[in-house]
């Protein structure tokens, strides 16, 4: 199923380490990075100028 492999590995992490976000950030990527794709979302932020590549796309996390 979709994103269903990235999903439990976010989730198992999350379990394992008492649900502490920062510390599973290296498995929320990929699972986002999926969601994403599978559901042809795009990250939108309001005001943002559009003569400019959005601060996400200018540096990537991780």
């Amino acid at each position: 199923s979709q994103c269903l492999d990235e999903f439990r590995a976010h989730w198992t992490c999350l379990d394992n380490k008492n649900q502490e976000f920062g510390r599973c950030r290296d498995l929320e990527k990929p699972y986002n990075e999926c969601l994403f794709k599978a559901f042809g979302w795009k990250k939108d932020i309001p005001f943002a100028p559009t003569d400019k590549p959005l601060i996400h796309e200018r540096t990537p996390l991780g």
